[in-house]
This record gives structure tokens, sequence and C-alpha cells, in this order.
């Protein structure tokens, strides 16, 4: 009886170890679909509902839609970022909200973490916001959503086969082998290098290197050969900010 209970809080905390790395970590919006400007079916809903979270389940990343009728004075780009705060989304900080607002005729994709940086960079994004306007033009909402779903599966399952979709970074599995690479390959010019001067010999004077007789000094003089210049850079405001960054938006009218 006592062995038992000795060997039952090991038997726990194994559980307990193999239920956390068998689990996404993180936190993760409680629904994929919130549809608050109605306009999907109860049915449309549940079924976006399901084909979303079977993304979530199988890819690893938060996927969600929602809908509004305004944006209460906000900018898209702002509403959709304090929208994915207030639902907690993304799965190990990694997620995609599709907001589209009625009344201001405004959509947004939002990207972050993973999901911004390797799978959806800002060309594949706007090239799926671009694709998805249409559908908002003409009032086809659940096209517009179950499409929305339907190319970020395909985008995760193709970064997860070839690598990141960031031509910025490359394929992920070779981001790890460039400094190794780089490494080997200096390695081995090293080598090459030592190798070609064991038969070199120093020598105190050019003497061995001029044939007898065939040099005479009749002349000398100083000549000005070099001159070292210092140029500092002036920055200048417009060169301030950047603007290059992703900041993980594809915005637009419908």
């Amino acid at each position: 009886m006592k062995k038992t209970i000795k060997t039952f809080p090991a038997s726990l905390l194994l559980m307990i170890a193999l239920f956390i790395f068998a689990c996404p970590a993180g936190a993760e919006s409680a629904k994929k679909v919130y549809d608050y400007a109605d306009l999907l079916t109860d049915s449309e809903e549940q079924t976006l509902e399901g084909e979303l979270k079977s993304i979530v389940s199988s890819c690893g990343h938060d996927v969600v839609v929602m809908t509004v009728a305004d944006l209460e004075g906000e900018d898209v780009e702002a509403y959709s970022e304090s929208a994915a705060r207030k639902i907690n989304a993304g799965v190990n900080g990694s997620s995609v909200i599709y907001v589209v607002a009625m009344n201001d005729r405004k959509y947004d994709v939002f990207a972050s973490g993973t999901m911004r940086n390797d799978i959806l960079p800002r060309s594949v994004r706007d090239g799926i916001a671009s694709d998805l306007k249409p559908y908002l033009t003409d009032g086809e909402y659940y096209r517009a959503f179950s499409e929305f779903g339907r190319k970020v599966r395909e985008e995760v399952e193709y970064v997860n086969e070839h690598g990141s979709n960031n031509p910025d970074k490359g394929p992920v599995g070779f981001q790890f082998w460039y400094p190794i690479a780089g490494a080997v390959i200096s390695v081995i010019i090293m080598l090459i290098m030592k190798s070609g001067m064991k038969t070199t010999r120093l020598a105190s004077t050019a003497n061995s290197y001029i044939k007898q007789g065939s040099f005479n000094l009749t002349r000398q003089r100083d000549i000005f050969l070099y001159t070292s210049t210092t140029r500092t850079k002036i920055e200048s405001d417009s060169s301030s900010g950047g603007g290059g960054s992703d900041s993980g938006h594809s915005s637009g009218s419908f």
C-alpha cells in the first residue's frame, strides 16, 4: 500500500508533463467566428466555426473572423488589434483575424507572431485580402470568410512542407545551416591558404627578387600618393521611422 502511495505522485506528474507538451501553449480565442454584424445565417456561422476550428486544431495557429457594424471611431487597423487582444487571439502568439466593418465598408487582415513573420507576410496577406474583396463587394460574406479560412490553411500547409513564405528569411530549414556553412567554408579556405604557404621563406631584403645588375637608381624624389577622407552622414528628419517593417495589417475598403 505504501509503495502505491509513493508512486502515485510521480505518475501524476508524468501525465501533467505529457499534457503540457502535447497541447500548444498560449492563449486562444474561445470562438473563431464573431458575427456581431449578423452577416451570416445560423447555419453558415456554425459551419464556418467548424471550418476555422479544424484549421486551428490541425495547424496550431489561431484563425478568427469578426464582423462589426462600425469601428466606433477607430481606424480599422487599430480596431482589429484591439479586438485580437480582447478575445485572446493567438496560439503561441500566432494568429490571424479578418475584421469586416459594414457601416464603414472597411476590412483588415491582421496577422501576428509566426503567422505574420513566416506564413502570411505582407505580400501573401495582401494577395489574400485582394482576392476576398470582390466577395465582400457582392455581399457574399460566407464565401469570403470560408475562402479566407481555406487560403490560410493552404499557406500553413505550404510553409510546413517548404519553409517560410517570407522571401527575406528564406526556407526555415536552411536558415539554421547558414552560419555553420559559412564557418566550414572559412576553415577550408584557411587550410588551403596555409598549405600553399609551406614552401615560402621569409626574406629580410628584396635582393632575392631582383636580377643582378638590372636595377640602377638614378633619381629620387618624394611623391604624395595617398590621402584619407572621413565622411559623416547627416540624418534628415525624413529618413527617420523607416516604414519598411511589416505592421501585420492588410486593410482596405469594399
